[in-house]
């Protein structure tokens, strides 16, 4: 069976390929996927007995923006250690545990005159920087490295559907007492899937989600109702300015 897996850095094969690769942002590892400028290095890694071919990515703009990110949140939670008057080493962990992610390799704890202080470990925030906008598959067949990138965000995008089906549509259990059922709301769920998927394609295509998120969206459009009057009589409620300018975003063309 192929596959094509992300390895994770606490693989030390991972990380020893990444330093390897340290001067991977070079003109001839670059390409273009999509409007993204990528860099990219193949390599082998050995993981158990066997060796798989590496597939080393870099994003220079993910990078700084991960960067960016990272070393506010260091500054702000330093400004609130100081600002916050923590009773014990327990209070203040407790605290770090829920704003960084593995602070214990980013802070140590210092005590000085029955006050806490953050010191920060040089190795641990220099390795974390190091990892920034970088990716490591692996595979255990050879690809072209563009290829191998693109498949691999097809499976993102497919599991960041799961993800809206759950919690943007939200659709929890199922909660059906047979199988005819069970396959008729999840044929619903697909449809409302696809229906969702649109429109968030149409509305990043035409810059819609700078004013509008998708419930909003579909708040607007919910306030329009089509009123049969008899049986060939059909007219639409009146219709906002606003609403009209989405539908010609959307290229529909309202009923007369």
């Amino acid at each position: 069976m192929h596959f094509l897996v992300p390895v994770p850095y606490s693989n030390k094969s991972a990380t020893d390929l990444l330093k390897k690769h340290s001067n991977i942002g070079i003109h001839a590892n670059a390409f273009q996927l999509g409007s993204s400028l990528l860099y990219c290095a193949t390599d082998k890694i050995k993981i158990g007995d066997k060796t798989y071919c590496a597939y080393i990515y870099l994003d220079e703009k993910r990078k700084a923006e991960e960067h960016c990110i990272f070393l506010k949140k260091i500054l702000e939670v330093e400004a609130k250690v100081k600002e916050i008057n923590f009773k014990n080493t327990d209070d203040l962990e407790t605290y770090l545990q829920d704003n960084v992610k593995g602070w214990r390799k980013i802070f140590k704890i210092l005590i000085h005159s029955s006050e806490f202080k953050l010191k920060r470990d040089d190795q641990g925030i220099n390795d974390r920087l190091f990892r920034m906008g970088t990716t490591i598959l692996v595979s255990n067949r050879q690809l072209d490295s563009k290829y191998a990138l693109s498949l691999y965000r097809r499976k993102d995008r497919i599991e960041k559907f799961f993800d809206s089906m759950k919690n943007d549509l939200d659709r929890k259990r199922l909660r059906t007492h047979s199988n005819k059922t069970f396959e008729g709301r999840l044929f619903l769920d697909f449809l409302a899937l696809v229906v969702y998927s649109q429109i968030s394609k149409v509305a990043r295509e035409e810059q819609i989600f700078k004013d509008y998120t998708i419930q909003e969206l579909m708040y607007e459009f919910k306030k329009i109702k089509l009123i049969h009057l008899g049986e060939k009589k059909t007219i639409i409620t009146e219709v906002s300015k606003k609403q009209k300018e989405l539908f010609k975003k959307f290229k529909i063309n309202l009923l007369p």
